[in-house]
């Protein structure tokens, strides 16, 4: 009687341990092609989600800015259109000594050379004018540096041929702040890099002045004729002349009688009027109207072109003369940092979703292994 015993319930047993082998074996394969198909579709996102990103990022931003810039139509058929470039200031290979410098230098080049084409197809210039900090390290590189810092410039603002070209200097391309001083040799390394010049004419009504009050040297006053009552006075300028009122701006504004100033140098963007001095930040998409010829005189600041500078505000200045009156509107570029933030969300996704299936299948397969002990003990127990 015992004998049959042992043998019922060995049979049992091995009977028992058949069909949880194959429960287990059922559900292993189960497990495997779910998580197969997991991988290939993770994957398949993975490289879709990618593509679109760089697509919104690199593209699609850039074009969906464009849809919101404000149009500025000629009046008359020689009215004067003018793009204003300030402190694009291209990083250097000194200052700037991270790991990650030279994706920062490439990737800062190209977000200028992507604005300023849509900048450029958009405005159609007659003029484009340089109000000053072309270069970040302009003023301290060396010769070799400098001439690769200048091709790089050359590279991301083409333009036709028959498009005028006004640069002023400012203290990252000559010096002039704290420490860094003026000298004879910054200055002439800039004139001939960049061809500049005290005035340019635009027609015959409409001339640009370079007021230099770095070095305070200023236009020739027999050269440039300001005593025409005709004739339309431009001042350009890298540092602000009437956000700083004083003996200086005393000096240019009763020399060279300004009808509108261009500035830079500050990165922001504001419209100031004088007197009595009045300041207001330009950070929308509208149009403001300046009559040249009125008793106040308007200075347009022009926001950075960079993104690089610690303002969210970027942008080009776009200014069109008809007749007496301009029509100014700033042009703005997307804020890079936002792009470059979502680049580095989506890497921690792609980091933590794989990282959380492991998490999960090591405890998945760490629960089936103490049930399947549990259920072992316990069809034991009852044979």
């Amino acid at each position: 009687m015992s004998f049959i015993i042992n043998t019922q319930f060995i049979s049992k047993l091995i009977i028992s341990n058949q069909i949880r082998n194959t429960i287990s074996k059922k559900s292993c394969n189960v497990e495997n092609m779910f998580l197969s198909r997991f991988k290939r579709y993770f994957l398949f996102a993975a490289i879709i989600l990618s593509f679109v990103l760089i697509f919104i990022n690199e593209f699609f931003i850039y074009s969906l800015y464009r849809l919101s810039w404000s149009s500025i139509r000629c009046k008359k058929v020689d009215c004067t259109k003018i793009l204003l470039v300030s402190d694009p200031q291209i990083l250097g290979e000194t200052f700037d000594t991270n790991i990650y410098s030279g994706i920062a230098i490439v990737d800062s080049d190209k977000y200028l050379k992507e604005t300023f084409d849509r900048a450029y197809a958009f405005a159609k210039p007659d003029v484009i004018c340089f109000l000053g900090d072309l270069m970040d390290e302009g003023s301290v590189a060396a010769d070799d540096a400098y001439q690769r810092y200048l091709r790089r410039f050359n590279s991301i603002f083409k333009t036709s041929a028959n498009v005028k070209h006004f640069y002023i200097p400012g203290d990252n391309d000559i010096g002039g702040e704290r420490h860094d001083y003026v000298t004879v040799f910054k200055r002439k390394r800039f004139n001939k890099s960049f061809n500049e010049t005290n005035s340019i004419s635009i027609g015959k009504r409409l001339r640009i002045l370079n007021i230099n009050l770095l070095t305070h040297i200023y236009p020739d006053l027999n050269v440039t004729d300001t005593s025409s009552s005709k004739l339309l006075n431009i001042v350009a300028t890298h540092i602000s002349v009437l956000s700083y009122p004083g003996i200086t701006m005393k000096t240019i504004m009763d020399q060279f009688k300004p009808n509108i100033i261009f500035s830079g140098h500050s990165h922001l963007s504001a419209v100031v009027t004088y007197p009595p001095q009045n300041i207001q930040n330009l950070v929308d998409n509208r149009i403001v109207n300046v009559e040249m010829n009125n008793l106040n005189v308007v200075e347009i600041v022009v926001p950075t072109s960079s993104y690089r500078m610690g303002v969210t505000n970027i942008g080009y200045g776009y200014a069109v003369i008809d007749d007496d009156v301009m029509q100014y509107t700033v042009l703005w570029s997307p804020d890079r940092f936002k792009c470059l933030w979502l680049y580095v969300i989506w890497l921690g996704v792609l980091f933590l979703m794989p990282l959380m299936w492991l998490i999960y299948r090591n405890c998945s397969i760490f629960h089936r292994r103490v049930t399947y002990r549990l259920r072992l003990m316990i069809a034991t127990d009852k044979f």
